[in-house]
């Protein structure tokens, strides 16, 4: 084994050594905002609401907001480490580097080395998995946990070998997001159709039997896991809660075409006009010249493509465009050979003895060009593009900075308030800075906020750019009963310390004692 590696190495040695550094690309863009990214209100929220609290109420109480795996995985990490956002994030990073590998080899296995090292190029620096994975809730972990799948799937169709992680794994994938049905459905149409065209290690009929009996073991596993959210909240808290709920046949046709085009925007961000219409003709060619260049005898792309279709139109629900994100490193992957197919058969055809010769190397070096052009493309908008946060396209406030201008200008009988959104971001950032929470207005902690009666002035916290301070007075006045009149305002306008006008307000009580 060793001397194979080795050879392998010495054959192809610019191949490995692109390779590694698209690695590098990857980790270093994730680890650079998994430490200093500002974390956002889904993220704090899951934590907060969740992770934070004792392990059998984290557990037992669904909300599409818990994401199960991810939950326990980060209470584990913050009662052994602290709870500081790198801590929070850590196995999001992990999964996150960890796909770059599984897809370099699941590629290189069905398709070659050639499409494996563009599908990592394109995996390293993707906007959304490098969004997800450096914010901590269970999209990380399902891309990882899929791309796992894949694999073992390819391991039982080849060998026999793995039956019980294809449980394991699918148990796992559904704890991290119920919606990892999306992704099980392509894969077991896969190894069926395999099967049925006797692509697989054992005969037709003692395959599917395995497969089914399997699959059967997989959720059944899964319901044991889920168990305890059913007993506690209700089967209809996961089926058909307000988020997960069906629509009418009529609503959900009308509402496909903006699944579509919003997947296409969140997929592509600020490169969709550079280079994602070549890859989809790319994923395309991987469909319509399977036979030629895939080993595999069913065709992997078109049996994901039609299992996840099959359970959006079934379930006829509308998904956010962030449940898509665990498809990406398999649609680079047979986007990169369909597209490598054409572009080396075209070479082959117009190439004499006295044109140019492709070197091995030119993919390598081509493979790592695209990584660092996409990177610069998409950095900016990532890090700091005109007045967008962390990778958003609205305005956003930076929490850390307005906690500690709190903290210096809060007196004992202030209290804070904000909108939701803001409440939950401010909860954590109030934990980290050491304020009491019983100065913030609704926090998620269940302390028990100052008596009304006990408040001379109120901290209004708002982002100006959604007139969010109408709706923040207006809850302080139904809380009060009284009428709120600005005294004092603060700004900060500084674009290297927030990224968007904020504003806090301290406004005296009327008959405060």
């Amino acid at each position: 084994m060793k001397a194979r590696i080795k050879d392998e190495l010495c054959r192809y040695p610019s191949h490995y050594v692109s390779l590694f550094v698209l690695f590098a690309i990857g980790c270093g863009l994730r680890l650079y905002y998994v430490l200093t990214a500002i974390a956002d209100g889904d993220e704090l929220s899951s934590y907060l609401s969740f992770a934070s609290r004792k392990l059998s109420f984290c557990l037992s109480n669904y909300d599409p907001n818990n994401h199960p795996l991810n939950s326990l995985l980060v209470h584990m990490t913050t009662r052994a480490f602290g709870n500081s956002l790198p801590v929070i994030r850590i196995w999001v990073f992990v999964c996150g580097v960890a796909a770059m590998p599984l897809i370099y080899v699941i590629i290189r296995k069905i398709y070659n080395k050639e499409a494996a090292i563009l599908g990592v190029a394109l995996t390293a620096s993707s906007f959304a998995l490098v969004l997800y994975s450096s914010t901590a809730r269970g999209y990380s972990l399902q891309v990882c946990l899929y791309l796992l799948l894949i694999l073992v799937a390819i391991r039982i169709k080849e060998t026999g070998k793995g039956w019980v992680w294809f449980v394991i794994i699918i148990s796992l994938g559904f704890y991290a997001l119920i919606t990892f049905l999306y992704f099980v459905a392509g894969v077991f149409l896969w190894l069926l159709i395999s099967a049925w065209r006797n692509d697989t290690y054992t005969e037709r009929s003692v395959f599917i039997k395995k497969l089914v009996f399997y699959t059967a073991l997989a959720a059944v596993a899964t319901g044991i896991l889920y168990t305890p959210f059913i007993l506690q909240s209700g089967l209809n808290s996961i089926i058909d809660n307000s988020i997960s709920k069906s629509l009418a046949l009529s609503d959900f046709i009308r509402n496909t075409p903006g699944v579509i085009s919003g997947t296409y925007r969140f997929w592509s961000y600020d490169v969709r006009f550079f280079i994602y219409p070549i890859l989809f003709a790319g994923f395309a060619l991987s469909i319509i010249l399977n036979k030629k260049i895939s080993r595999a005898k069913a065709n992997l792309p078109l049996a994901v493509l039609i299992g996840a279709v099959l359970v959006f139109v079934a379930q006829r629900r509308i998904p956010f465009s962030r449940v898509s994100v665990p498809f990406l490193p398999l649609f680079f992957g047979c986007a990169s050979a369909g597209l490598y197919f054409v572009v080396h058969s075209l070479l082959d055809r117009v190439r004499t003895r006295r044109s140019h010769v492709v070197r091995p190397y030119y993919l390598s070096l081509l493979s790592v060009g695209l990584a660092v052009i996409l990177l610069i493309m998409v950095f900016p908008g990532v890090s700091y593009h005109g007045n967008k946060p962390f990778l958003w396209e609205y305005p956003g406030m930076n929490y850390p900075t307005i906690a500690r201008l709190i903290k210096s200008r809060l007196h004992e009988d202030d209290l804070v308030c904000s909108n939701l959104l803001n409440s939950i971001n401010l909860t954590y950032y109030f934990e980290r800075e050491g304020i009491p929470l019983e100065h913030l207005y609704k926090n998620l902690k269940e302390v028990r906020t100052l008596p009304p009666a006990d408040v001379k002035r109120v901290l209004i916290v708002t982002d100006l750019g959604y007139g969010s301070l109408a709706s923040t007075v207006e809850d302080c006045n139904l809380e009060f009963n009284s009428s709120l009149v600005s005294s004092e305002s603060w700004y900060n306008n500084d674009r290297r310390v927030a990224y968007s006008l904020f504003q806090i307000m301290v406004i005296p009580l009327e008959n405060a004692k």
